[in-house]
Order: structure tokens, then C-alpha cells, then sequence
């Protein structure tokens, strides 16, 4: 699913319009000085870098620059950072413990449900030992307890399509509990995608949270829509149709950037996720050298 990659990379004539940084002066005072909104806006400064897409296709993309806020290059700085700030930890995504854990919490998560939402449900599910491979998964035994209300910061809310998850939960862990745990990231998607209810996106979110795999992308309305400003996807472009190949695009973008998909994802969505819970109102720009916000892993899609 992924392909070679042929990068050429070319620079951009200078704009003389264009605010440049001397060499000695910090990137992060751009973000202080008065041609602050003005570099947020910037378009067409720094690399052209080519994407090799399937069936022979091939990409053209403007990076940018790092200060270049939304660009492909502002991208991969921030997630530079966040790999700093998170490099202690083995496993910076995973949202639960074993693989049956995972799926529980990743199948749990939907359009219209929130990282807490979704992991209070999980909490509920697990602390009712339901997940257990010693438990004969029940549908409606899970369903009771997605009908509960769930207590979060104090007040208390109610899990939407408990029956539907339910079901698709109790078939998962009965397939879960009669196979062994696929080794690979890649076979382990494309088994999960067997399953009802499992789609690309959905078993893509499984393993690259159990696994820590680079070698699959998410491809949801928040990667969408910061890969299409940043260049990297094709407005066009459609996961029900072209999921294969904006998978491709992104995991390119991670590569030219030596940065991990994985992460590149994850900082992608919070960035876009805090800025939807604004009601489409941006937080202000971060450039390199600003603190990063630790990256929560993937909650809800």
C-alpha cells in the first residue's frame, strides 16, 4: 500500500516580499514582532519536494518554512518538538494495555465522541471484566453498561449508540479471543478489517496505537483538512475513494520530514481538534522553540 519514494527537491526563487529571519535571530521572536499574522499567510517560499504516488502518479508540494504557520514544514517542526518532549515514553499512543484492549477502545471512539467520552466507556467496559478472554463476549451484557450514565468531571453524561457498539465490540473479542495476535502491523490491519464495522481508517487507529506503527495513516476529517492547506492532499481527494492513496501521501510527508507518521498524526489531530472545540477559531501560531502541548493519543473520530 505504501510505494518507493522519489523525492526531488528544488528551491524556491526568493520573494522579495517576503519577511526572512537573519541567521541569528530566533525563530520564535517572528512570532512576537508585528509581520506575525503576515507570516501565517506566506504561500510559496522555501522547497518544492515531489511525492511518488501510486500507479506512477506523482505530487507536486510548496513545504515551506518552519515559521510558515500550517505549512508542511511548520508540521514537522512541531512534531520534532513533541518527539523531544515525549521520547521517554515506549509507547506514546496506545489507549489501553493488550490488543483486545485496544480495539475495545478504539471501536468505542466515533464521530461526535470525545477522547473523555470515549475512555470513560472503555474504563467501564474493562472494570466490568468484559474485555476478559475468560468472559464469553456478550452484546448485551456490554450494551448494559454503555447505558450507564458515565461520570466525567463531575457531572454525568451518557454514551450514544451503546447497541450498535455493542454488538460490533462482542464480535470483535470473540474473533480477538479465537485467533492469536498478529505480529505484523500491517497484517494485523488487514485481518481487523475483516471484522464488522472495521474499516481502513478504524483498524489504521488500532495498530498504530498497539503496534507504534509508522506504516499506516488515519485518515480523518482533521488530517484531511490540515493535509489539503499544507498541500499534501489533493482537495479532490476522498477516503471513501482514495484512502490508499492519501495513506501514501501522508506517510511521504513523515519521510521528508524524518519525522514519524505516527506522531506527525497525532500532533496533527490535537492541533486541529483544540481548534474545531474553538467553534474553527486557530490558536495562535507556534513556531519552533515555543512549548509544545503533549499530544493526547487518538480519542474519538
Amino acid at each position: 500500500m505504501t510505494t518507493d519514494i522519489a523525492v526531488a527537491v528544488r528551491q524556491s526563487e526568493p520573494d522579495p516580499h517576503v519577511l526572512e529571519s537573519s541567521p541569528d535571530e530566533p525563530l520564535h521572536a517572528l512570532k512576537h514582532s508585528d509581520d506575525a499574522q503576515r507570516l501565517q499567510t506566506i504561500h510559496g517560499v522555501g522547497p518544492t519536494v515531489w511525492l511518488s504516488l501510486p500507479e506512477g502518479a506523482t505530487r507536486q508540494v510548496t513545504w515551506g518554512q518552519p515559521w510558515q504557520y500550517r505549512s508542511a514544514a511548520y508540521w514537522v517542526a512541531i512534531t520534532k518538538e513533541w518527539q523531544v518532549a515525549r521520547a521517554v515514553e515506549a509507547r506514546p499512543h496506545r489507549l489501553a494495555g493488550t490488543f483486545a484492549e485496544e480495539v475495545v477502545a478504539c471501536l468505542l471512539g466515533g464521530h461526535g465522541i470525545t477522547y473523555e467520552m470515549n475512555m470513560a466507556a472503555f474504563r467501564a467496559i474493562r472494570d466490568a471484566d468484559l474485555i476478559d478472554d475468560r468472559v464469553v463476549p456478550d452484546a448485551k451484557m456490554i450494551a448494559e453498561v454503555l447505558k450507564q450514565p458515565l461520570t466525567i468531571n463531575a457531572r454525568q453524561v451518557h454514551y450514544r449508540f451503546p447497541n450498535q457498539k455493542s454488538v460490533r465490540i462482542a464480535n470483535a473479542l470473540r474473533h480477538i479471543h479465537a485467533s492469536a495476535t498478529p505480529g505484523d502491523a500491517l497484517e494485523a490491519r488487514s485481518w481487523l478489517m475483516t471484522l464488522d464495522g472495521i474499516g481502513p481508517k478504524t483498524a489504521s487507529w488500532i495498530v498504530r496505537n498497539f503496534y507504534g506503527s509508522d506504516c499506516v495513516a488515519i485518515i480523518d476529517i482533521h488530517i484531511m483538512r490540515a493535509a489539503i492547506e499544507a498541500h499534501i492532499f489533493d482537495p479532490r481527494w476522498s477516503p471513501t475513494r482514495d484512502y490508499w492513496l492519501m495513506e501514501s501521501a501522508f506517510l511521504q510527508w513523515a519521510k521528508i520530514g524524518n519525522v514519524s507518521a505516527a506522531d506527525l498524526d497525532a500532533v496533527v489531530w490535537v492541533e486541529q481538534a483544540t481548534i474545531a472545540r474553538r467553534g474553527g477559531r486557530a490558536a495562535n501560531a507556534r513556531v519552533p522553540g515555543e512549548q509544545v502541548q503533549s499530544a493526547q493519543p487518538r480519542r474519538s473520530q
